[in-house]
C-alpha cells in the first residue's frame, strides 16, 4: 500500500497499526486538511484509499466501501452552559464544508447551517456565540478538544445517523484492495476493536433524551419490562451494568 489518507483522530491510527501488522506492509499515513484534495487524489489514483469515508451518493460512483470497522457517533458539540437538549431545537448549527447532514437535520436547519473550512473554525464560532453548536463526529471532536486544550465545549447530544458507521473508501480503480482490506479487518478481534474505541470515545456526558410519538409512548406504557439480548463485552457499543 502506498497512501491511505487519514483524518486526525487517533483511533484511525490505531486501526492502521493493526492493518499494517496483519498485512505485513508499510502504509504511508498522509494528513490533509483539505477534504476536496483528499477526494480528488484518491479518485485520480494518487492514493489508495480514505479512512472513514461516509457512504453517500456523491462518493458511491467513485469509491468502493469496506465493511464497517467501528462506530463513531455523530454528535452536537455545544458550550457547556447550553440548555438545548434535543437536535430539533437547534436554530443555527455549524459544520465543516463537505459534510452532509441532510438526513439528520430539518430543511430549515439546513438552510441556516454555517459551513467552515475546519473543525477548529466551527468550535470558535460556537465559543464566540455565533452558532449554537457544531455537528460532527465524536472521536474527531474529542481529539481536537483534548489536543488544543479547549475549555467550555462538550458533546451534549447524540444524533441518530447512518454516518456513525466507519468504513474505508477505496477507489474503484483498485477493487482488489477493497477485498484485501475486508479480509484484514476480519482478523481484528472484537476485543481489539473495543480496546481502541474505549480509548478514544467517551460517551458518558452525552444526553440520551429522545422525543417519542404518542403511539410509541402508548406502546411503552403497556410494556413495563422490555427483554432483549446484548453482548456484555462489546463496550462502548453494547454492555451490561449493575442497573
Amino acid at each position: 500500500l502506498n497512501k491511505i489518507y487519514l483524518n486526525i483522530d487517533g483511533k484511525k491510527y490505531d486501526f492502521i497499526g493493526k492493518l499494517k501488522e496483519i498485512l505485513n506492509v508499510d502504509i504511508e499515513v498522509v494528513i490533509n486538511s483539505n477534504w476536496n484534495d483528499v477526494i480528488s487524489e484518491s479518485k485520480n489514483n494518487k492514493s489508495h484509499g480514505i479512512m472513514a469515508l461516509t457512504v453517500a451518493s456523491e462518493y458511491e460512483k467513485d469509491f468502493l466501501f469496506t465493511q464497517t470497522y467501528a462506530n463513531n457517533p455523530v454528535v452536537v458539540i455545544t458550550k457547556n452552559d447550553s440548555k438545548i437538549k434535543n437536535i430539533k431545537d437547534f436554530k443555527n448549527l455549524t459544520t465543516v464544508k463537505g459534510n452532509d447532514f441532510s438526513k439528520e437535520l430539518s430543511k430549515e436547519q439546513l438552510l441556516n447551517i454555517k459551513y467552515f473550512n475546519s473543525t477548529m473554525d466551527c468550535f470558535n464560532a460556537v465559543l464566540d456565540g455565533k452558532s449554537e453548536g457544531y455537528i460532527g463526529w465524536l472521536a474527531d471532536a474529542q481529539y481536537l478538544i483534548s489536543q488544543n486544550t479547549i475549555a467550555g465545549l462538550s458533546a451534549t447530544i447524540r444524533v441518530q445517523s447512518e454516518q456513525s458507521a466507519l468504513k474505508m473508501g477505496v477507489s474503484k480503480n483498485n477493487p482488489e484492495l477493497k477485498e484485501i482490506l475486508d479480509l484484514a479487518l476480519n482478523e481484528i478481534t472484537q476485543e481489539e476493536k473495543n480496546k481502541i474505541l474505549t480509548k478514544w470515545i467517551q460517551t458518558n456526558n452525552i444526553s440520551k433524551n429522545i422525543e417519542l410519538s404518542s403511539n410509541e409512548l402508548k406502546w411503552l406504557s403497556t410494556k413495563p419490562v422490555i427483554n432483549f439480548a446484548a453482548d456484555p463485552t462489546w463496550s462502548p457499543i453494547e454492555s451490561i451494568n449493575k442497573d
